[in-house]
């Protein structure tokens, strides 16, 4: 049997596996005309908050669910984001805070 060793991801790698990750979002909010961001702080937040050396970045995914698909649905279902919106998620008191542009 082979044994296959895999390097540890860089921060680099975390983040563009974030950045797919958020252009999978963006494909499901074309549909309302919605377009989501993460500044710089946002991006790494999530990265900090939700990367684990013994899982990888498979937890992005669920900690992406969890934390900003939440708020940005909660903000579309209050009728905070109409249409052809672009929403940025930042990074406010160590909370995540989203604005429009």
């Amino acid at each position: 049997d082979d044994i296959i060793v895999f390097n540890p991801l860089s921060g680099d790698n975390l983040k563009e596996i974030t950045a797919l990750l958020l252009r999978n979002i963006n494909k499901i909010l074309e549909d309302k005309e919605l377009h989501l961001d993460l500044d710089d702080k946002a991006m790494q937040k999530v990265i900090d908050e939700s990367f684990n050396t013994e899982y990888g970045a498979r937890p992005v995914r669920r900690y992406l669910e969890k934390n900003i698909e939440t708020l940005l649905a909660t903000e579309i279902l209050k009728g905070n984001l109409p249409p052809k919106t672009k929403a940025v998620i930042t990074v406010e008191n160590g909370k995540f805070k989203l604005a429009r542009q």
